[in-house]
């Protein structure tokens, strides 16, 4: 029930996040809320990589919260951009 309750909130947070850093986007570009709740499975697997191997974890949320003012576009798969 636990790991339910996490991964609920985890996800929550991730549309959260996504709907902030469109809101920040100056040019209103949109992304597709499934395609960040597929990511987040990358998530997991960090999460468990930090806990088995002791590395730093990555900070996605500071890392878009600064990409998006700096002209960062979005990441399409397979684009090859």
């Amino acid at each position: 029930v636990a790991a339910l309750t996490i991964a609920l909130v985890a996800s929550l947070e991730t549309l959260l996040n996504l709907e902030a850093v469109e809101a920040l986007d100056p040019y209103k570009r949109t992304a597709d809320p499934n395609r960040e709740l597929l990511a987040q499975g990358g998530l997991y697997a960090d999460l468990y990589r930090v806990l088995v191997s002791g590395s730093d974890p990555d900070t996605p949320d500071t890392a878009a919260a600064t990409d998006v003012p700096a002209g960062s576009g979005p990441v399409r798969s397979g684009t090859g951009g």
